[in-house]
């Protein structure tokens, strides 16, 4: 494998927000129901395996929130 194409162990970070839209019900809660926020960190590095067709390994670890605080919070 030419040194250009080569895999290098590599850490990644990631973040995804999710709108739950509640559009006929304007009395409870407009425009939005509910948020959603996560982050997330992972590595990942090439591996040498030949039980398996796996040529990466990655693990990571991802946090979800809806923002809220208290009683509401699903930290």
């Amino acid at each position: 494998m030419a040194p250009r194409h080569r895999l290098r162990r590599c850490v990644y970070i990631g973040f995804t927000t999710t709108a739950w839209r509640q559009a006929f019900n304007q009395q409870a809660s407009a425009p939005f129901r509910e948020t959603n926020y996560e982050p997330e960190v992972f590595w990942v590095t090439p591996v040498r395996n030949r039980t398996t067709d796996a040529a990466l390994f990655g693990i990571g670890i991802s946090h979800q929130s809806n923002g809220r605080g208290a009683e509401l919070s699903r930290c």
